[in-house]
C-alpha cells in the first residue's frame, strides 16, 4: 500500500483557523471558487495544520517571499497551486460523486486493466486527434517505411509488420549498457522463428524485457524496439529506419516512455512485484478525511535522464500516445488528454 505522510511531511494536529473555514469535510463537493490562506510566512509556520503543510510543501519555495498572500483555486483538478504543478485532492473513491478533485490510493503493482482503459477510452472518444498515422509504404503514403519488424510477444520472435498492424512502441535512455544482443545479418533468421526470443530473454536488458511482458499483458501482441527491429550491422537498414524514425513512432498506436532511471536496465517500475516503492504522501486533514497530492507528468518528468536526451524528447513529443513509467507515478497521455494512476475519471 501507499505509504501515509509521517508528522514531519505534515501537520498532525487540528486544522488552523482558516483552513477549518474551507470545509473540508464536504470532501469535492464543492462549486468552483478561491480560497485565500493567508500569508506565505503563516502558513509556513503553521506546522500544526495539516493542510497548510500540504500546501507548503507544495509550493514552489524559489521564489516565494515571507508577505506574499497565497490563494487556492478549487476547480476540477482539486485545489490547485502555483504554477499548476501540483494539486490537494481527496482520497474518496469509493464514495465521490465527482471526479473533480478526487483520486485513488496508488498501490505497489501496477494494475493491466487500468492501462488497457485508458487505451480504450482514448480510441473510442479521441479518434480524429489521437489516431495513428500509416507507418509503411503505399499508394496513399508513398514515403512511409519500406519495411517495419516488430516483436510477435505471443510467438517470441521478429516479424514484418503487415499494412494495418496494430503495434507498440518503446522508447527509452540506452546509458551505459551494452546490449548482448541485438539484431544482426547473422541471428536475423534465427530471432525470425518462433520461440526464437526466448532463448535470449535473460540476456535482454531489464526495460526491453519488461516491455514485451507489458505489451502482453494489457492484450496487444506486437512491439517495436530499436534494438531489435533494426539490423544492426546493415548499414542501410539502419539508415533507413533512422530517417524515417518519426513515422515508426507517430504509426505507434501507443509509445512505453521508460524515463525512470540512468539505463536499459532500470526496468519499468511498478510491473514486477517490490519493483517500486510509491511514494503517495496521504493526510488525514479531519477524521475520516484523507488528503493526497497530486502533479503533471511533466513535472515528473523534468528531472529525469530521460527529458535530457533529445532523441527521447523528440520520440515523446512524436508519439500520438504514450504510457509513461516515471520514478513515481505511470501516465496515460495523448494529444487530447492524459490521466495517471491516481486519477479517478
Amino acid at each position: 500500500m501507499a505509504e501515509m505522510s509521517s508528522s514531519s511531511d505534515a501537520g498532525s494536529g487540528e486544522l488552523c483557523e482558516i483552513c477549518n473555514k474551507l470545509n473540508l469535510e464536504t470532501r469535492n463537493n464543492r462549486e468552483p471558487g478561491e480560497y485565500f490562506l493567508g500569508a506565505y510566512a503563516r502558513i509556513k509556520a503553521s506546522k500544526n495544520c495539516p493542510f497548510c503543510c500540504m500546501i507548503f510543501a507544495a509550493y514552489p519555495r524559489t521564489w516565494r517571499q515571507p508577505q506574499d498572500e497565497i490563494t487556492t483555486d478549487w476547480n476540477e483538478q482539486g485545489f490547485t497551486t502555483a504554477m499548476g504543478a501540483r494539486n490537494l485532492v481527496f482520497l474518496n473513491e469509493e464514495t465521490a460523486t465527482s471526479a473533480h478533485g478526487s483520486a485513488r490510493v496508488v498501490q505497489p503493482q501496477i494494475d493491466p486493466e487500468l492501462m488497457k482503459k485508458w487505451l480504450k477510452l482514448c480510441e473510442t472518444h479521441h479518434t480524429n486527434m489521437c489516431a495513428p498515422n500509416l507507418a509503411l509504404r503505399t499508394s496513399d503514403n508513398p514515403s512511409g517505411l519500406d519495411i517495419l519488424r516488430v516483436i510477435d510477444v505471443q510467438d517470441q520472435c521478429i516479424v514484418d509488420a503487415a499494412h494495418g498492424m496494430r503495434y507498440i512502441a518503446l522508447s527509452y535512455v540506452w546509458g551505459q549498457v551494452i546490449p548482448a544482443v541485438r539484431l544482426q545479418k547473422d541471428n536475423k533468421a534465427f530471432l525470425g522463428t518462433k520461440g526464437g526470443l526466448l532463448r535470449i530473454r535473460l540476456r535482454l536488458p531489464h526495460t526491453i524485457s519488461d516491455a514485451i511482458d507489458l505489451v502482453g499483458g494489457i492484450g496487444e501482441r506486437y512491439l517495436w524496439i530499436d534494438n531489435l527491429c533494426l539490423v544492426q550491422d546493415d548499414e542501410d537498414d539502419m539508415l533507413h529506419g533512422i530517417a524515417h524514425m518519426d513515422l515508426v513512432y507517430k504509426g505507434a498506436i501507443l509509445t512505453i516512455i521508460a524515463a525512470q532511471g540512468t539505463d536499459a536496465n532500470a526496468g519499468l517500475p511498478g510491473l514486477r512485484p517490490s519493483s517500486r516503492k510509491v511514494k503517495q504522501n496521504i493526510v488525514e486533514v479531519l477524521p475520516g478525511v484523507r488528503m493526497t497530492t497530486t502533479r503533471g507528468v511533466y513535472d515528473a518528468l523534468s528531472n529525469s535522464r530521460y527529458s535530457t536526451r533529445g532523441w527521447t524528447a523528440q520520440e515523446l513529443i512524436l508519439s500520438h500516445r504514450c504510457l509513461i513509467f516515471a520514478d513515481d507515478g505511470i501516465w496515460f497521455r495523448c494529444r487530447s488528454n492524459c490521466w495517471g494512476e491516481d486519477t479517478i475519471y
